[in-house]
């Protein structure tokens, strides 16, 4: 063997040493070298769904969150109002307390829903009439309407004008299949409003 061949076989030599050392070291760490090792790391979560780290490694599992809260509540349409009262059947009664000092109204509503089944979409049931008074109930407008309603009567009965502010209303609702009532009664204290005291505020107290 020349010269040139000497060197070759020291460089494949020296090569399959290396060679030989690194797949000792694979051997006394990962094992068989020609089989595939697969470990499952640790992976840390965020405490809170929506405090996760932009910086997490790739691997990490990311739970998914929402961006939008949805929430499902109902109310009276911005025209519902004007339907019901619009095809309601109304009466209004006025009077005055024995003392003098008092005026009062009342107000009667009744809903049929099936007088409105031509402007609506909701059926014209019992299970509706019950869904829609509990929003009756809990929506002011309701009780500014029958305060409209009752003033020209109060007027009446005070025999002067009574601004809305000086009504005190109270009213009740109640169903009777599909038909929905409404019981209000307004009073006006003619001591406040001829000015011995400040104007009271409007009370408005559903049940």
């Amino acid at each position: 063997m020349g010269a040139h061949g000497s060197a070759r076989h020291g460089r494949l030599w020296a090569a399959n040493g290396e060679q030989n050392r690194a797949l000792s070291r694979t051997r006394l760490f990962w094992g068989n070298p020609m089989k595939w090792s697969y470990f499952i790391l640790p992976v840390t979560t965020p405490d809170h769904d929506d405090e996760l780290s932009l910086d997490a490694a790739p691997w990490a599992r990311v739970e998914r969150v929402n961006l939008i809260r949805r929430e499902v509540r109902e109310s009276l349409s911005p025209n519902a109002l004007e339907i019901l009262f619009s095809r309601a059947e109304l009466v209004v009664e006025s009077g005055d307390d024995p003392s003098g000092e008092v005026v009062y109204a009342t107000v009667m509503a009744t809903f049929d829903l099936a007088r409105c089944a031509d402007l609506v979409r909701e059926p014209a049931d019992a299970a509706t009439a019950l869904r829609l008074s509990e929003l009756l109930m809990n929506d002011r407008r309701v009780a500014r309407r029958l305060v409209a309603l009752a003033r020209p009567y109060l007027c009446e009965a005070a025999e002067q004008s009574v601004p809305a502010s000086a009504v005190a209303m109270d009213f009740k609702v109640r169903v009777e299949d599909e038909r929905v009532l409404i019981d209000g009664d307004a009073m006006v204290s003619l001591r406040e409003l001829r000015g011995s005291r400040p104007l009271r505020t409007s009370k408005v107290e559903s049940k």
